[in-house]
C-alpha cells in the first residue's frame, strides 16, 4: 500500500527534524560537559559529513532521472568535501562542511526544487538554513578552541 502524499510530508518533516537534535546536541553538550568541548566538536563535524554524504546522495538518485550527469559528479566533489574535512584544522573542517551544505542548498535548487512539491522545497530550506546556522555558531567553538590550543 503506498503512503498518500500528506502522510509522506509529515513523514519527511518529522524525519528531517528529528535530523537536527544531533547537531543541536553537539551545539549544547560543551555547556554542560565544558571539559569535553574537543571531543562535541569532532562529533558534530562527523554527523554534519555523514549527514552530508547522505544528501549529496539524493542529487546522485536526482541525474538518474534527470540525465544530468553533473549531479552526480558534485554528488561526489560533496562526499569527497565531506571526507577532507576530517583532514583539516577544526576552523577548516567546520567552514568546509558549512561550504558544501551551501553548494547542496544552491545546487537543489537549480536542479532538483522544479520537482518538489512548495512543502518540501520549503522544509529543504529551513533544515538546511538550521544546519548552516548550527555551522556558524560551531565556528565559534572552533575558534574558541584555536585560542585555547594557542
Amino acid at each position: 500500500m503506498m503512503q498518500s502524499n500528506a502522510s509522506a510530508g509529515k513523514l519527511n518533516q518529522k524525519l528531517g527534524y528529528a535530523g537536527l537534535i544531533p547537531f543541536a546536541l553537539c551545539l549544547a553538550a560543551p555547556w554542560v560537559f565544558a571539559d569535553q568541548e574537543a571531543f562535541w566538536f569532532q562529533a558534530f563535524c562527523l554527523y554534519s559529513a555523514l549527514i552530508l554524504a547522505f544528501m549529496a546522495g539524493s542529487l546522485w538518485g536526482q541525474q538518474i532521472h534527470e540525465a544530468k550527469p553533473g549531479l552526480a559528479v558534485l554528488s561526489n566533489v560533496l562526499t569527497l568535501m565531506a571526507f577532507a574535512s576530517f583532514l583539516l584544522p577544526p576552523l577548516w573542517q567546520v567552514l568546509l562542511l558549512a561550504l558544501a551544505y551551501a553548494g547542496l542548498l544552491r545546487s537543489e535548487k537549480q536542479h532538483c526544487f522544479e520537482h518538489y512539491s512548495l512543502d518540501y522545497r520549503q522544509l529543504r530550506e529551513r533544515l538546511n538554513g538550521a544546519v548552516m546556522g548550527s555551522h556558524c555558531l560551531m565556528i565559534f567553538n572552533a575558534l574558541a578552541l584555536q585560542n585555547a590550543a594557542v
